[in-house]
């Protein structure tokens, strides 16, 4: 598989999926155009055309209209999503295209003094920290789970939260092969554990779904471990392996990973068993 960035057309942006597409709601004496919603659509309207208000002058109304918390910082999120889309500037900075190669690229930092008190709120942080993830993971630099992560140390979820939020633009998909036959396809969590099956297990191959646990081999295979492999989503097309077993080695494409020993590689990746093979991919691009 060729897993090339989708076309921007094709991609409906992070707040469009979230709280920043809602219906519209009419209430008595007030025009639809007055939803929270007319705000999206100028900014919307701002970065396909470059004219008219830019995210500044359109917060501003949005605060003299006295619209929700909530809106105002899904207002800031869709602006960090839409300067990673097209390669622009971050706020302050001339609307110019400066490429992902630049030093200036758009953080939610940038939009600490157009949030004033609300910037203060780990909620809205988190919720543009997360649009800046997902922007950087789609558009630009992707960044490691576990680095990101640390802006906000609090959290000692975040990074599974993180790895989480890649399956909205990019799910992982794993294959069980026999030879060269397709004999098993799910979906892949962002973590998981890869072994030999227990008596109370489904005979291999097979997806315990309850226990995150794929299993390429029978009870009776005693040169793999019940628990031999973690794999954890470290970025939008990269994994982390960790054999977890207590003194077996496994053989990957390219290197020999002890117990204990870490290695990273990109998607797809097949990792060979006596009997079987498990292929893993991420669903971007065609």
């Amino acid at each position: 598989m060729n897993c090339l960035p989708k076309p921007a057309c094709c991609i409906v942006p992070y707040y469009r999926r979230t709280a920043g597409h809602r219906p519209c709601v009419k209430l008595s004496g007030i025009n639809e155009l007055n939803s929270p919603l007319d705000h999206f659509d100028r900014l919307d309207a701002y970065w396909k055309t470059r004219g008219g208000d830019d995210i500044r002058a359109i917060y501003q109304a949005a605060e003299s209209r006295q619209e929700s918390a909530d809106v105002r910082i899904d207002l800031c999120a869709a602006d960090i999503e839409w300067r990673w889309r097209t390669r622009s500037a971050p706020l302050g900075f001339a609307v110019a295209k400066v490429g992902h190669t630049s030093a200036a690229v758009p953080l939610a930092t940038d939009y600490r003094s157009l949030l004033g008190p609300l910037w203060d709120l780990p909620d809205c942080r988190k919720r543009l920290l997360e649009t800046e993830w997902l922007a950087r993971s789609q558009f630009g630099d992707r960044p490691d789970v576990d680095d990101f992560a640390r802006q906000m140390p609090e959290n000692k979820t975040w990074p599974d939260e993180l790895a989480g939020l890649l399956d909205t633009v990019a799910p992982m998909q794993m294959t069980f092969h026999e030879g060269h036959s397709l004999v098993l396809s799910c979906p892949a969590p962002n973590q998981f554990v890869i072994g030999r099956g227990t008596r109370d297990e489904p005979d291999a191959p097979a997806w315990n779904a309850k226990d995150r646990r794929a299993i390429v081999a029978g009870v009776d295979v005693r040169q793999l471990s019940r628990t031999q492999l973690s794999v954890r989503r470290v970025r939008l097309e990269e994994i982390e392996i960790i054999n977890i077993s207590k003194n077996v080695p496994t053989e990957l494409l390219f290197v020999t990973l002890n117990p204990g020993q870490a290695f990273r590689c990109h998607l797809p990746q097949r990792i060979s068993f006596d009997r079987f093979a498990l292929n893993i991919r991420c669903d971007w691009g065609d």
